[in-house]
């Protein structure tokens, strides 16, 4: 079995040249059979020796102290919640200039979704939601300790804790694991960033490839007359031609069948798992079978367009209240 002390000097002198614990910032804390291993605090750490190591019980206490006037880190009382709480094997503290930005670019919470590195954190897909939470940083480390315990309750999936101005905290199962989880999320908030930088939100999905949007191709304006006629070469049959009111809201739903929209006349908006589509007069949308979606128009004017499918028929799944629905109108 491996030396605890020399993985974190090892691990500490990988992480500062990764920019995760330049200065004297960052640390790094393993358990292994019974005992916490802590790097000290105030110190380079690419410099460490085993012999700099703080070793603590399963209750925070220091057992074996360096000789010397080293300090305990003040990360210890954040490493223990993640040994407490969390059943970590490793815990480390970085420093990386993308964490912090990531803690300032970000809300309340850290989110992705749809980037292939997220399947390396633990317990996730490429389809899900990744999220980190945020807490606000304090004039003393050891001060975040309470913040970081509740946030880890109100996020089980998450395997790290962002603190806003300052760095992260991740963990994992041992020493290994908890490097090649840093390694992914700092990934992933690097990517996230450039993402924003090109106006591209990391928590939207991509958009499905089956949802398409054909802009009106003539330069005589549309109208119900032609856009009927527009639609036909797509192989569908209309069974409906609605104007919805001003305001409109439909709530969420999908088609049992793909289905076709021809817009005669306004502007609406399809709120899609992948993100909102917006037509207007002249354009047509073509929608899967079953891609959930709701529909708003957020504007004082009313909507008109053809509706119809490959049966001509319509099959609606409704995941709400049906409000909007056909029916729904018909009975206001």
């Amino acid at each position: 079995m491996s030396d605890p002390r020399i993985e974190i000097v090892e691990a500490c002198q990988l992480f500062y040249r990764l920019g995760w614990v330049s200065g004297t910032g960052g640390g790094m804390s393993i358990m292994q059979d019974g005992r916490i291993y802590v790097a000290p605090s105030g110190v380079e750490k690419e410099k460490l020796a085993p012999e700099d190591i703080f070793v603590l019980d399963t209750i925070g206490e220091i057992v074996e102290a360096p000789s010397g006037d080293l300090k305990l880190s003040q990360c210890t009382p954040l490493f223990m919640a993640a040994y407490i709480q969390r059943d970590a094997g490793a815990v480390l503290h970085s420093h990386s200039v993308h964490a912090l930005m990531a803690s300032i670019a970000f809300e309340d919470v850290f989110r992705c979704t749809h980037l292939e590195m997220m399947k390396g954190i633990e317990g996730t897909e490429y389809g899900d939601m990744l999220e980190v939470p945020i807490i606000e940083n304090t004039a003393h480390e050891c001060d975040l300790a309470d913040a970081l315990s509740a946030v880890i309750d109100l996020y089980p999936k998450s395997n790290a804790v962002l603190v806003r101005r300052h760095g992260v905290y991740i963990w994992g199962r041992d020493a290994v694991h908890a490097k090649t989880q840093a390694e992914c999320y700092h990934y992933l908030f690097e990517a996230a960033l450039k993402m924003q930088a090109l106006g591209i939100d990391a928590a939207v999905a991509p958009r499905s490839s089956g949802i398409q949007v054909y802009k009106w191709p003539h330069k005589h304006l549309p109208n119900a007359k032609n856009v009927a006629a527009e639609m036909r070469k797509y192989g569908y049959g209309v069974y409906d031609l609605q104007t919805v009111p001003a305001w409109f809201d439909r709530s969420r739903h999908s088609h049992d069948e793909p289905e076709i929209r021809g817009a005669v006349a306004g502007v609406i908006t399809f709120h899609f798992d992948s993100g909102p589509v917006t037509i207007e007069a002249g354009d047509i949308l073509l929608i899967p079978a079953g891609e959930a979606h709701a529909v708003k128009g957020h504007n004082g004017r009313t909507f008109t367009a053809y509706k119809g499918s490959i049966s001509g028929e319509r099959h609606v799944t409704e995941y709400g209240d049906g409000q909007g629905s056909i029916e729904d109108l018909a009975r206001r």
